[in-house]
């Protein structure tokens, strides 16, 4: 396809998309204009020529016509959510609000706090926000190398029926605000605006000694700055061969389009290569001062 054949509109809409998949805080906003923009090309276009257009323009785009099916459905999802997120800012905010708006406003953050419509593309791996468990095959490697955990600091009570830490922090505890130490086993929530928060309280807490070894679970997303800090600090790495098929709750098995990552931090950097070998290759990291001072700051 020459330059004089391109859809411009599709250039414009391939740029915000692209745009939406890099690690920052403005990318939800792309995501969101990268939508818009594609469901005015639909209306523009008519019935019967979408699928046509987003064919020819594919390769322009970044996506096929299910991937514009999912950026479509997450426009609907963002929307759906802002006016909720509105509407109870403002029952909440009301000094006048009746007990029938107060149970209205109870609805509504149920609503938002169920996520159902999170579009694909921000949920932790792939559907239905950031409670994914990791499957019991893979804790006992992790149990393999620590022995015992000690705290699971992104966790909840269905999700401990497998990993059995000894101490867990849920949603409600919140695992930011808390003091990790011992073993740690760490699958954090992988939406963007908050993985990288998680990343950095366990290197702080193992820069300060509190965690004497942990196991940290993440998508191999070697491009984003929290990898780069985790990665200069751990002592070995396994790069998984296959993806991992994290279980939800409602019994639903994930199809993450990334693969995985295990970082270890402690001592047993021998065992680790030997137990997670048989699940993928594994990288050596050189921790250094230069490293930790950098994440540190």
């Amino acid at each position: 396809m020459d330059a004089a054949t391109i859809d411009q509109d599709a250039i414009a809409i391939g740029l915000l998309y692209r745009k939406s998949q890099l690690p920052s805080d403005e990318r939800i906003f792309y995501f969101a204009d990268a939508g818009k923009c594609l469901l005015r090309k639909k209306e523009s276009l008519g019935k019967g020529h979408w699928q046509h257009w987003i064919k020819l323009n594919h390769s322009v785009l970044g996506f096929s016509e299910r991937g514009a099916r999912s950026l479509l459905h997450g426009v609907h999802w963002l929307d759906l959510n802002w006016r909720l997120t509105t509407q109870l800012e403002e029952i909440t905010t009301d000094p006048d609000a009746t007990e029938a708006d107060l149970a209205k406003a109870k609805g509504i953050r149920e609503l938002i706090d169920r996520q159902l419509f999170r579009p694909a593309h921000l949920g932790t791996y792939g559907v239905r926000g950031n409670e994914w468990f990791t499957p019991p095959k893979h804790i006992a490697l992790a149990r393999a190398v620590l022995g015992d955990i000690d705290l699971d600091p992104a966790s909840c009570e269905e999700a401990q029926r497998t990993v059995k830490a000894r101490e867990y922090f849920d949603e409600q505890r919140d695992g930011l605000r808390q003091r990790w130490y011992g073993r740690v086993w760490l699958n954090p929530p992988y939406a963007r605006t908050v993985i990288g928060k998680f990343i950095a309280k366990l290197l702080m807490h193992w820069d300060a000694g509190d965690i004497i070894e942990a196991i940290v679970l993440t998508h191999n997303f070697t491009d984003a700055v929290w990898f780069h800090d985790a990665a200069a600090v751990a002592d070995c790495l396994c790069f998984t061969q296959g993806r991992v098929k994290f279980d939800h709750p409602g019994g639903a098995v994930s199809k993450p389009p990334h693969g995985q990552a295990f970082f270890y931090f402690g001592p047993k950097a021998e065992l680790f290569k030997q137990t997670f070998g048989r699940i993928g290759f594994i990288a050596k990291a050189e921790p250094d001062s230069w490293s930790r001072q950098r994440v540190r700051a």
